[in-house]
């Protein structure tokens, strides 16, 4: 029986077994980037739907609905610009270091970081003329992080600010 399968193996090994080490190789390599890309992605979905489904008489977004991760403080920097080596998310999985770096330079990020028991956890990039963020001078809770939406004028950005209790 082991003669017969090694009898079926091709006869070069390294026909089979090359292109299976790239293979493995290479989902090891962009798997966590592909994981890592995707979510921030698919986080910062959901606030812009949220944001663009918020409607009258409740102008207002919880980020604690939008976030899926436990957190209990969240510091929000309007301009953020990164320092040093970003993130790079390759094959359009989300931003480019480079599309991050020169939103950066223009001061268009706003930068969510939330952090759980004074720790990081994660955080939340956003661009600036999809929705900018005005009146945050502290840290948030997940009860404080509620913002009213004022609509954008015609070509330009909505606003964000902390509802009032």
């Amino acid at each position: 029986m082991i003669r017969r399968a090694l009898g079926s193996l091709p006869a070069k090994p390294v026909m089979w077994i090359a292109p299976t080490v790239i293979v493995l190789a290479l989902a090891y390599h962009y798997g966590a980037a592909y994981a890592r890309c995707t979510y921030h992605a698919g986080l910062r979905d959901r606030l812009r739907q949220a944001i663009g489904e918020a409607g009258a008489p409740e102008h207002r977004v919880r980020l604690a609905d939008v976030v899926d991760f436990g957190w209990d403080q969240v510091s929000i920097a309007v301009g953020y610009r990164p320092e040093g080596r970003t993130a790079d998310c390759p094959f359009g999985w989300d931003w480019s270091s480079e599309e991050r770096a020169r939103l950066g330079e223009k001061g268009r990020l706003v930068l969510f970081a939330f952090f759980r028991g004074g720790e990081f956890v994660d955080y939340l990039e956003y661009r600036r003329d999809w929705a900018d963020v005005e009146g945050v001078e502290a840290r948030l809770t997940p009860e404080t992080a509620v913002f009213e939406i004022r609509r954008p004028t015609p070509g330009g950005a909505a606003v964000l600010r902390p509802a009032k209790p």
